[in-house]
């Protein structure tokens, strides 16, 4: 299944468990989602919350092939109908079509958190010299 990775489980900044996880699917391919993207503050450091919105702007992130027992342990690991509902979304490769992929879409409100205007997260953690949840 393709799935469009957007926050703590891409290869390049991927901690801990995450990292783990990341080593388990392929390279991928960069791709981007329309929506609003957020931070969500936790203990052991901030995660990102995707939330599809076709009138926001780009949220960058990779679109990789998982094998379904992979695929199994990141719905645990993102908590999957928890914080999350893994949904069938458009994503576009540069210069590509959009293409179906599943997101994990969070599902609890977002007043009070910081929104990633430029749609980034791991150029968030750049900008703001923070750490990634790691899990």
């Amino acid at each position: 299944m393709r799935l469009f990775l957007y926050g703590v489980l891409l290869g390049d900044i991927a901690q801990g468990a995450a990292r783990r996880l990341a080593d388990k699917i392929d390279d991928g391919f960069p791709a981007v989602a329309t929506g609003r993207l957020y931070v969500v503050e936790d203990a052991e450091g901030p995660f990102p919350a995707f939330v599809p919105d076709p009138a926001a702007g780009p949220v960058r992130g990779m679109v990789h092939e998982v094998e379904p027992q992979v695929m199994a342990t990141i719905d645990i690991f993102e908590r999957a109908g928890e914080d999350y509902d893994r949904r069938s979304i458009q994503v576009s490769a540069p210069g590509g079509p959009a293409i179906p992929a599943g997101a994990y879409c969070w599902r609890g409100p977002v007043e009070g958190l910081e929104r990633i205007e430029h749609g980034d997260f791991a150029r968030w953690l750049d900008e703001s010299g923070r750490r990634p949840y790691g899990g």
